[in-house]
């Protein structure tokens, strides 16, 4: 399989401009309707439980009657859910990584928490005693930016590239892939979905095939500039850059395509998709929930003002979890679900 590493390296920076500004006027272009709604927070946000927070809360992850929410420091803390209208603060947890702040958080099937801190390293931390969560593995020798996990193997993105691990038994991480960029992009967040793996860099979204971990091959890279966020929902790929929102077609990985984009009213923070709705939190710490009802046709529903700006949000039957920065944790009910 090829591998188009030596090509972009050598390809001059202006021309891959030019080339991106071709492909994108040959995609669809609309624009995401942003239009005032009356009172939309008391007909489909309903707050239904709060609690508090320790530090402020950055990057949450849902697993099980849990809830694990990180802060923009170095450490996380874990609530109980099982009760929405009381959620109740069981304790909070500290890294040993210094003053390195945590970046991303995922949960597994037994209770523990997949952690990159940047130059912390990456950490696994076992929670099946939520009041007092065990330290089981920990490399600071490498940067973590962010990470995804796929059955028994995470994908973790660094400074330059990224690497895939096997998780042992006993929770440990073995390298078993890596990809080093020969390039200036700076990989942002990863999806790790099947033998695929979807790296966000500042300026592209690449694909690679990993179905042979001793020769992964970048096969796709679509120049997307100043990105943000992304997400998946069935066989599209979101992503969201300071002023647009783009919907790349990934039902054939190989052959990945921008089908449509949509110009942004406001700067956003953050993508996550449930079914049909997507949520966009915005830097004027609004949040819009939209009902995707094609990719050609996209409504906004509601929309909440919050205290502080909402980095993350996590979903469990019809509740939404909000990240509230020092506000804590936020439970509403999405009546639209």
């Amino acid at each position: 399989m090829k591998n188009n590493t030596f090509f972009y390296s050598y390809l001059p920076r202006f021309l891959i401009y030019f080339i991106s500004f071709i492909l994108l006027t040959s995609c669809k272009f609309s624009t995401v309707d942003n239009s005032d709604i009356e009172d939309p927070g008391s007909t489909s946000f309903l707050l239904y439980g709060e609690a508090p927070a320790n530090s402020y809360l950055w990057n949450l992850t849902l697993y099980d009657t849990y809830a694990f929410a990180s802060d923009g420091e170095n450490s996380f803390s874990v609530y109980d859910i099982l009760s929405p209208t009381n959620p109740t603060l069981l304790s909070t947890f500290h890294l040993n990584t210094g003053s390195q702040a945590i970046k991303q958080i995922k949960a597994d099937w037994n209770y523990n928490l997949y952690i990159a801190a940047g130059n912390g390293g990456i950490s696994v931390v076992n929670c099946s005693n939520p009041i007092s969560p065990t330290s089981i593995y920990n490399d600071n020798t490498i940067y973590a930016g962010g990470l995804d996990i796929n059955e028994d193997y995470i994908a973790v993105i660094n400074n330059s590239g990224w690497r895939i691990y096997y998780i042992t038994t006993a929770y440990q991480l073995n390298e078993v892939c890596s990809f080093e960029y020969f390039i200036s992009k700076i990989p942002r967040k990863v999806k790790f979905i099947n033998n695929w793996l979807f790296v966000l860099t500042d300026e592209s979204v690449d694909i690679f095939d990993v179905s042979n971990f001793s020769n992964p091959s970048l096969e796709r890279s679509i120049n997307i500039n100043r990105t943000v966020d992304f997400d998946i929902i069935e066989n599209y790929l979101t992503v969201i850059t300071d002023t647009n929102l783009y919907f790349i077609n990934i039902s054939s990985p190989l052959y990945a395509e921008i089908d449509i984009y949509y110009e942004l009213e406001w700067f956003p923070i953050s993508i996550d998709l449930k079914n049909q709705y997507m949520f966009i939190s915005w830097s004027n710490r609004n949040v819009s929930a939209y009902r995707i009802n094609s990719i050609n046709s996209i409504t906004e529903i509601a929309r909440k003002e919050f205290s502080n700006p909402i980095y993350d949000i996590g979903f469990s039957d019809n509740y939404l979890y909000f990240a509230n920065g020092l506000e804590g944790l936020k439970i509403y009910n999405f009546l639209d679900f």
